[in-house]
C-alpha cells in the first residue's frame, strides 16, 4: 500500500444531505471528506487537492458543463448528485461521469466508493 488517502469533497447546497453522503462514504471506507455549498464549488477546488468530487448537479445543462470543467480542470474525478427531474431523459453519462440520485441509495454509493482507486501520489 502507498499510504495515500483518497480525499472526497462534496459539494451540496443542503448541509444535511452532504453530511448523509459523507457518512456513507466514510462508513465504507477510510477517507478525507470536506463539505461545502455547491456555490463554493470553485473556492474549494482552488484550497485543496482531491480525488473525487461530488457536486450537486445545476439545473441547466450549460450549468453542469461548467461544474464538470471547474472538477476536471482541478484534476478531479466527477460524480452528479442530482435528483431526477433535472435531466429531461436521464443523465448522459458518455464523458465517464458518474450519477447518484437523492435520497441516496446507500448500498450503491458504498460500493462505488469502496471500488473507486486508491490515489498514486
Amino acid at each position: 500500500m502507498n499510504g495515500a488517502t483518497l480525499r472526497i469533497l462534496i459539494a451540496e447546497s443542503n448541509y444535511l444531505i452532504g453530511l448523509e453522503a459523507e457518512r456513507i462514504i466514510t462508513e465504507a471506507r477510510l477517507c478525507l471528506v470536506m463539505i461545502c455549498r455547491r456555490d463554493d464549488l470553485k473556492s474549494a477546488l482552488t484550497q485543496s487537492r482531491f480525488d473525487l468530487v461530488f457536486v450537486e448537479a445545476a439545473a441547466t445543462g450549460e450549468g453542469r458543463r461548467l461544474q464538470s470543467e471547474m472538477v476536471r480542470t482541478a484534476g478531479a474525478r466527477l460524480a452528479f448528485i442530482h435528483t431526477r427531474h433535472i435531466f429531461d431523459s436521464g443523465p448522459n453519462d458518455h464523458d465517464g461521469t458518474v450519477y447518484f440520485e437523492k435520497p441516496f441509495d446507500e448500498y450503491a454509493l458504498a460500493a462505488f466508493i469502496k471500488a473507486f482507486p486508491l490515489p498514486t501520489r
